[in-house]
């Protein structure tokens, strides 16, 4: 090898390439394709030989809890996925992104003062196929120069920040982009026409609109924790037919999002809606290929959408009611008409509860049955035992609950395997092995694990 990589000190603080005194090759590590650099708190400089050609075939590089690295190479060629992780400065960041050209990976977390990346960075990488940017509280996005006119920004009433002329930017390779944990971006160009995965967290409205307006190719969509939301534009649901997943979360002011939709999410698989408390309705027609659904902590629901009973390839449901409702509002269930390809359900209730929803006992088909946080729940009730091709049952935060169903009823879980109770502590007692009263009624259940401990 015609170098040595030699590896920080505390005395210089410096990492450097040297070249050997019998070296005479005019490449350095010639043939390296990855470095990480990690947990170096008191690395500042990174420095390269000036008259030698260093690291051409490198492609990939990692850098973590580097918090005073700031002089550093800026040329690799043959770069493709630069990771920054935990507390590095934004000098390091910039400095090293505005020579690259092949990057076709680019994560940047944690970096607490940077404000700006180069438009140029996104005009040179034209590969680009991953974007992720992540806790980086001061970052508003790409721009040529922080004042530069050419891509000012703009205040309007209405929508508060207009990107001037980032639209006339497309980023064609991009696939993936994730935007989380940061309140101040909003320049960016909006033309991703092979866009399949976007994720934003802890944005603001505008930014979400803008953002989305144009695309059309995405299959999978996550927005969460965007407290001033309360409407997705209109056109990002009717323009991605292709879309398989859905999450909406943390978004209190949502209002009704998939209201005539339907007809246009044919593909649509999983949804996810948590945590939104204005929403009122939710409009499930329509939604045929729909196999996963979850609402949790959705208080102006008053009732779970019928469309819910109907939905063909449903297999897997998990609801979790708000805190203060009085009630569960399942929909009404027919017992040969609804939920016939439902297998997985998982039902939260709430402390002012005392029943389990009598429309669970139509669901004979169930597999799998997870309870949880009925703390007003004293008895389970005895029609469980007609589910009988239950093969898992978990009860779990159900404070009060001290009887399952009679031994008749539990006899009839032939097909039971796992039997899962935590932080249920009179049911705990009831059902130890030595003097529980409830134990006769599960000693037929092959795994039986009650808090931390498997007792058969």
């Amino acid at each position: 090898m015609g170098g040595a990589w030699n590896s920080w000190n505390n005395d210089k603080a410096k990492v450097e390439v040297v070249e050997d005194a019998a070296a005479m090759a005019t490449v350095t590590f010639p043939s390296l394709e990855n470095i990480n650099l990690t947990n170096m708190p008191n690395l500042e400089e990174w420095l390269l030989e000036s008259n030698r050609t260093s690291f051409p075939r490198l492609e990939t590089l990692y850098i973590e809890h580097c918090p005073k690295l700031k002089i550093m190479p800026s040329c690799f060629p043959s770069l493709k996925s630069l990771d920054f992780t935990a507390k590095t400065s934004a000098i390091a960041v910039q400095s090293l992104t505005k020579n690259l050209t092949n990057l076709t990976f680019l994560y940047i977390h944690g970096c607490p003062d940077l404000k700006f990346l180069p438009i140029e960075f996104l005009h040179k990488n034209k590969f680009l196929h991953t974007l992720k940017i992540d806790t980086c509280p001061e970052f508003e996005g790409f721009v040529s120069k922080e004042h530069d006119n050419d891509y000012k920004v703009e205040f309007d009433e209405s929508l508060h920040y207009i990107p001037s002329r980032l639209d006339e930017i497309r980023l064609d390779a991009l696939e993936a982009l994730r935007i989380t944990l940061c309140p101040k971006f909003r320049l960016i160009p909006n033309t991703f026409p092979s866009l399949k995965k976007l994720l934003i967290e802890a944005s603001n409205d505008n930014f979400v609109g803008w953002l989305t307006c144009k695309l059309s190719s995405l299959t999978y969509l996550w927005i969460e924790d965007i407290p001033d939301l309360m409407f997705l534009p209109t056109a990002l649901l009717k323009d991605n037919k292709h879309l398989v997943e859905l999450t909406v979360c943390g978004c209190p002011l949502l209002q009704d999002f998939l209201y005539a939709n339907g007809d246009k999410l044919k593909s649509l698989s999983e949804l996810v809606v948590r945590d939104c408390s204005s929403l009122t309705s939710l409009e499930l027609q329509g939604l045929t290929s729909l196999s996963y659904v979850e609402i949790v902590n959705c208080g102006g629901l008053s009732s779970l959408p019928e469309d819910l009973a109907l939905l063909p390839q449903l297999e897997r449901l998990r609801v979790e009611i708000a805190a203060e409702l009085h009630y569960f509002p399942f929909p009404e269930v027919m017992q040969q008409h609804h939920f016939l390809s439902l297998r997985h359900l998982q039902i939260g209730g709430s402390p002012k509860l005392k029943s389990l929803p009598h429309q669970l006992q139509y669901l004979t088909k169930l597999k799998i049955l997870v309870i949880h946080e009925f703390d007003g729940l004293v008895d389970l009730p005895e029609w469980l035992g007609g589910l009988t091709l239950l093969e898992s049952l978990t009860i779990w935060s159900c404070r009060n609950l001290i009887h399952l169903p009679s031994m008749e009823a539990m006899l009839r879980l032939s097909l039971i395997e796992y039997l899962f109770i935590e932080d249920c502590p009179l049911l705990k007692e009831n059902c130890d092995k030595e003097s529980g009263d409830e134990w006769e009624k599960i000693s037929h259940i092959s795994k039986i694990k009650i808090d931390e401990d498997y007792v058969s």
